[in-house]
C-alpha cells in the first residue's frame, strides 16, 4: 500500500540487507535441522540440551517475539530471517520467541553458525545484519519512547500499511499488543482518523491511508 508521509510523526523503517541474509542463510540452511511444532503461545527454547546457545532460521513464515514481564509484542520477524546469531543470554531470558502457524523453521548450533561464516568469509554480511538488527531496536524505541498516544497509533498505522498482508489485520489487535494503550482511547482516535477522512477501514481492518496525518491531534 502506499501512503503519504506526515512530517515529524513518520520515519522510515530500517531497510533489511536482502543480500546478505540470502548470503548468510544460504551458508547456513544446509547445516540445520528443522525445528520442532510448538503449541500456542509456547516459545523456542534458543538454548539445547547441552547448554549451548542455538541459532534460529526463519525460513517461511515468522516468528513473534514478545518480552516476558509485561507479555508485550516487542517485534515479528519475518521470512527469510535469522536470529541468535548474537549469542544473548540475557535476550533468551527475557524474551519469548514464538513461530506462527505454517512457518518453517530450522537450528543449528550457534559456534556451528559461526564456524560456517568465518568459513565462507561472511563476516562482514553477519555485520551488516546485526547493524540491521540494532537498527531495528533504535526505530523501535522511536516509535513508542517519549511519544503521544496519537503519535504511537499514527505510526503502527503507517507500518501496518506497508505490510503486504495489511489486508488480513486486525487494526484494534495489531495496536493492542504492542502498546500499553487503552482500547477506549485507540478505538476513539481510529474513529476520528476515520471521520476525519485520514484512513479508511472496513470490518477493523485498514483498507488506506487517504491524507497525511495532522501533527497534532
Amino acid at each position: 500500500m502506499t501512503r503519504p508521509k506526515s512530517e515529524n510523526l513518520i520515519v522510515a523503517a530500517p531497510v533489511k540487507p536482502a543480500e546478505s541474509i540470502s548470503k548468510l542463510i544460504n551458508s547456513l540452511s544446509g547445516l540445520s535441522r528443522p525445528l520442532a511444532a510448538t503449541r500456542g503461545r509456547e516459545g523456542i527454547k534458543l538454548i539445547d540440551e547441552h547448554s549451548e546457545f542455538i541459532v534460529i532460521l526463519i525460513l517461511e513464515g515468522s516468528i513473534e517475539i514478545w518480552r516476558n514481564r509485561d507479555e508485550l509484542l516487542v517485534a515479528t520477524s519475518y521470512a527469510p530471517a535469522i536470529i541468535g546469531l548474537q549469542g544473548s543470554e540475557f535476550r533468551y531470558q527475557t524474551h519469548t520467541f514464538t513461530p506462527q502457524p505454517e512457518s518453517k523453521i530450522a537450528w543449528l548450533s550457534h559456534q556451528t553458525a559461526l564456524d560456517a561464516i568465518k568459513a565462507h568469509d561472511l563476516m562482514e554480511d553477519m555485520i551488516t545484519y546485526q547493524s540491521y538488527m540494532n537498527d531495528q531496536q533504535t526505530y523501535r524505541d522511536f516509535l513508542m519512547i517519549n511519544s503521544s498516544s496519537y503519535e504511537i497509533i499514527c505510526r503502527l498505522l503507517t507500518e501496518i500499511s506497508e505490510r503486504p498482508d495489511f489486508h488480513e489485520i486486525r487494526v484494534e489487535q495489531y495496536i493492542l499488543t504492542r502498546t500499553r494503550l487503552a482500547r477506549s482511547g485507540v478505538m476513539k482516535m481510529l474513529a476520528d482518523l476515520r471521520f476525519g477522512g485520514f484512513i479508511e477501514m472496513e470490518k477493523g481492518k485498514l483498507l488506506r491511508i487517504n491524507l497525511p496525518f495532522p501533527k497534532n491531534y
